[in-house]
């Protein structure tokens, strides 16, 4: 246990936290970096808080965010995701969803889907309750594309068949797959790197808006 005995003197250049803050309130997985940021004491884990929407009618298995954390930690990489009602990120769960294909005329499944928006730390992502499934779309979240996007720095052939970003929507027939799991050393890096910049430029928009919003002290 920590006690604070005083405010913190640098309170009000860092009003977006809270007076008595100590490494940004992680005080698991985090140090504090000179007295001010938190620096992650280990920066191969990456703690995704996210809120959880509940909208299937029933509740959700207790170890599904446990289970798309372990699919997504690979390569080196460690993934905590945590239900927390205060997180900023939105995860919704609902039943898939069916239509039809104008073209072909054949039902076509949506089991999840998020907006290509990159946003990690206030955005949303909506999946069924599978973890294989919520992890494919928190990987679109963070980055990654499908393996036969033109963005996609993997090739659409029969080695990359299990990875985590192929599915079924694949446009050659004999690839398609939404079962397969595995990630490659780049898609893991890409995550990191993109999860850890949103976090970055959030925080720095968070202490502009802060310091835009302080009246000047009254003397």
């Amino acid at each position: 246990m920590v006690r604070f005995f005083n405010v913190d003197s640098l309170s009000k250049k860092y009003a977006y936290q809270s007076h008595y803050n100590f490494s940004e309130n992680r005080v698991v997985d985090g140090r504090e970096l000179e007295g001010l940021e938190a620096k992650l004491i280990n920066e191969n884990t990456i703690e995704w808080r996210v809120k959880v929407d509940n909208k299937l009618g029933y509740d959700y298995s207790k170890t599904l965010l446990k289970d798309a954390a372990d699919i997504l930690s690979q390569n080196g990489m460690k993934y905590n995701i945590i239900n927390d009602p205060e997180a900023k990120f939105t995860l919704e769960l609902s039943r898939p969803t069916m239509r039809i294909d104008p073209v072909t005329k054949e039902p076509v499944v949506t089991n999840g889907y998020t907006m290509n928006d990159g946003n990690t730390y206030d955005g949303k992502a909506v999946s069924k309750d599978n973890p294989r499934t919520l992890a494919h779309e928190l990987g679109h979240k963070a980055s990654l594309p499908h393996i036969f996007d033109e963005k996609s720095k993997l090739t659409n052939t029969e080695e990359n068949k299990n990875n985590l970003m192929n599915s079924g929507d694949n446009n050659k027939k004999e690839l398609r797959s939404s079962n397969g799991t595995e990630l490659v050393p780049a898609q893991t890096n890409d995550m990191k790197s993109h999860i850890q910049k949103v976090y970055e430029n959030k925080t720095k928009e968070k202490e502009i808006e802060s310091k835009n919003n302080i009246p000047n002290d009254i003397n």
